[in-house]
């Protein structure tokens, strides 16, 4: 009965510990270079979104070779399938953008209000991330993080242009 019990409350914990939550309104503020007016942060952050790219000219052979990939493999395979999800535009605010991001079956929607000094990140909406009034899956900070990092290196491209100038 021992045996059974703690396998029971093992297997309740490991069950728990693979979907977390965190706070939803932890995101970090991005700081802002001196210099950069709120349509230079706005261009930032619209560098940071990832276009869609045309798909590459194939010759018949890689065409069928594809084909006979995606057949056996399924859609996992397809070229068109992005694992690592995909960033777009939204909307644009006077004092903020709204961008999108999308990973197959999970999505949300972020807010950059841009202050004088500083960008606020602020979580708009969720689908299938398990979100409440004060929390969300933890996995949609690892997502802003990446997006975070791209934000800070177009800034800081933008600043060193201008700086040039």
């Amino acid at each position: 009965m021992k045996h059974t019990l703690l396998l029971v409350i093992t297997f309740v914990g490991l069950a728990f510990a693979g979907c977390t939550s965190a706070d939803i309104n932890s995101a970090p503020s991005i700081s802002v270079p001196s210099g950069l007016t709120t349509q230079d942060v706005k261009l930032a952050i619209l560098l940071s979104i990832d276009p869609a790219k045309a798909p590459p000219e194939m010759n018949v052979d890689q065409q069928m070779t594809d084909n006979a990939l995606r057949a056996f493999f399924g859609y996992a395979y397809s070229k068109h399938a992005d694992r690592r999800g995909q960033w777009f535009l939204e909307e644009i605010r006077e004092r903020s953008v709204l961008v999108g991001f999308d990973n197959r079956k999970h999505y949300f929607r972020a807010e950059f209000i841009i202050g004088d000094h500083a960008i606020t990140q602020r979580i708009d909406g969720s689908r299938n991330l398990d979100q409440t009034s004060t929390k969300i899956h933890r996995a949609t900070f690892d997502w802003l993080g990446m997006f975070e990092t791209k934000i800070r290196q177009n800034m800081g491209t933008i600043s060193a242009l201008k700086s040039k100038n």
